[in-house]
């Protein structure tokens, strides 16, 4: 029983909200690091994946993924939608997520290329756990995910607005090709 195998048995469209992290370095990893910035704070981090709607049968273990980062700017501010772009492709020992492209919460791009792995320790349709594998000299930065079954509800609570989620990945997707 592999779970990283686990990840390709998603349903087509599935939305996950973390639930726990043991580190700050460790939703850096998965996210922009943006809720860093003084007078920041996080207030949450959603993984989207998508299998393409054209199936690349030299990669047939790819999907589109997306991070989006909810942070909350004290003061008198609205909170902001941050946004990676990319895929992720499974193998027997890890999800590998390429981000290509970023969006902050005042709608300016990122430099978000970057390359990152986690070892799934679970995922099934409800959860995902990954482990930081780029992480030095730690062994424990583990993310906690619990699927999101309103993603576009769960925004709205937070107040921020949410993108048509197709619209999105077939933006990314066609961006891809």
């Amino acid at each position: 029983n592999n779970p990283t195998a686990a990840v390709l048995a998603l349903p087509r469209a599935a939305d996950f909200r973390l639930v726990w992290a043991f580190s700050d370095d460790a939703v850096a990893e998965i996210g922009t690091g943006l809720h860093r910035v003084p007078l920041a704070r996080l207030e949450d981090v959603f993984l989207s994946f998508r299998s393409p709607a054209k199936k690349d049968t030299k990669s047939p273990s790819q999907m589109m993924i997306r991070t989006s980062e909810v942070v909350r700017v004290i003061g008198p501010f609205p909170n902001v939608k941050n946004v990676l772009f990319g895929r992720c492709a499974v193998d027997r020992e890890a999800l590998r997520v390429s981000y290509a492209r970023g969006v902050d919460g005042t709608g300016k791009p990122l430099n978000a290329e970057r390359d990152v792995s986690f070892q799934v320790l679970h995922a099934s349709e409800r959860l995902c756990v990954l482990k930081c594998a780029g992480l030095p000299k730690k062994d424990d930065e583990v993310l906690v995910f619990e699927r999101e079954d309103d993603f576009a509800d769960a925004l709205e609570r937070l107040r921020v607005p949410a993108a048509d989620d197709d619209a999105d990945f077939e933006e990314e997707q066609s961006a891809a090709e």
